[in-house]
């Protein structure tokens, strides 16, 4: 079909990108070697034939239930070779910066990498499409102007039903920017713009990336950095796909229905731009210049993905209200999490960076360079 393009597109992370499958494993599901910084993840099976096999399996439920929480500390005492404790792993990672073993180290919760059936990470076409649609409002709603529509906004965040109206409202703006295609029913009348077939992004599919190999992955604990640039690190760890590694995606575009919002592979491609010019003024600017963080340069196209990489890469608020964008988010912070009650004072909402640290620097998290062609 002459109006179906297809392009190659190339995603190239610039730091930790984390995508969750939905599962996690808790501190007692996994082994951690600390002198050689390696996480290795558990086949269950394995664990029990062994367990079974040494008669430890009434041994192994006390484990369970009690106090101990590190599962490679109890094997080892419980007399088991090396070559035994490591035949009961599935893969391994780096763990990197996520255990520090300078100090001693605390075992945290992991969080997971989604992965196809064969055991694969790999990036998901549905993931990449909504950050891209998220450029592409960004970069409509930047063009107009919302700013009559602040004390709307303000008013129904003192809703009881504030949550519902908002997210009422952002559906509105979505409508208006993108649910511009006609269609009718088979009563001839036509169907209603909030219906999502009407929507122009039908005209944009993306596949799933390529599988990678498994040491494409690394383990990275969140850190968040104040407005001070002091770090404060979570006890919260995700298997990430480490920096420098590419996701080969195929894009296809139907330029019959983009051409409904006037786009075509050239705007997408300044939207993503644009829209990150859009945070790093309003939101990133703000942040002082922290020491330690990777300043690795990009191809100009940039685009944060996946999960961690803060509300400031999935929201359109800062594109839509421009320099009045502050009161606004401050309020919605302040509504949906503690401690926001300093925003506007700080200037800048919300006042934490989401970043994470691999191999001794600190990035934010979720960076990517974007190239189609």
């Amino acid at each position: 079909m002459s109006y179906l393009k297809q392009y190659h597109l190339r995603i190239k992370t610039l730091s930790p990108v984390f995508i969750g499958s939905g599962d996690s494993l808790t501190k007692k599901e996994y082994l951690f070697i600390p002198q050689r910084k390696e996480i290795r993840f558990v086949n269950q099976q394995k664990l029990f034939q062994l367990l079974e096999s040494k008669n430890l399996l009434s041994a192994y439920e006390d484990f369970i239930l009690g106090n101990q929480k590190d599962l490679y500390f109890w094997m080892s005492s419980q007399h088991l070779k090396q070559d035994e404790i490591r035949s009961v792993q599935s893969y391994s990672v780096y763990a990197g910066n996520a255990m520090d073993t300078a100090s001693g180290y605390n075992l945290t919760g992991i969080q997971l990498f989604v992965k196809d059936a064969y055991g694969r990470p790999y990036i998901p076409g549905s993931s990449l499409k909504g950050a891209i649609r998220t450029a592409i409002l960004a970069d409509m709603t930047y063009k107009r102007n919302y700013t009559d529509r602040i004390s709307g906004y303000l008013d129904k965040l003192n809703s009881n039903k504030w949550r519902k109206e908002f997210q009422q409202e952002s559906e509105n703006v979505e409508t208006e920017c993108l649910n511009l295609l006609k269609y009718y029913d088979s009563y001839g009348k036509e169907v209603s713009a909030k219906n999502a077939v009407t929507s122009v992004m039908k005209g944009i599919q993306i596949t799933d990336g390529k599988p990678l190999s498994i040491d494409a992955l690394t383990l990275c604990k969140k850190v968040d950095f104040s407005i001070n640039g002091n770090p404060g690190k979570t006890n919260v760890a995700r298997e990430c796909i480490r920096p420098g590694v590419v996701s080969e995606h195929v894009l296809t575009l139907d330029r019959q229905v983009l051409g409904a919002a006037n786009l075509d592979v050239s705007s997408i491609q300044s939207a993503i731009q644009h829209a990150f010019e859009i945070q790093s003024r309003y939101f990133l600017s703000h942040f002082p210049k922290i020491r330690g963080m990777d300043a690795t340069p990009s191809n100009g196209t940039e685009l944060f993905l996946g999960g961690g990489a803060g509300f400031a890469s999935k929201t359109i608020l800062y594109s839509m209200l421009k320099d009045e964008s502050l009161p606004l988010t401050a309020e919605l912070m302040k509504r949906s999490a503690a401690h926001h009650e300093e925003d506007i004072e700080k200037g800048v909402s919300p006042h934490m960076l989401k970043c994470t640290q691999y191999d001794g620097k600190f990035y934010l998290m979720g960076r990517c360079e974007v190239e189609i062609s």
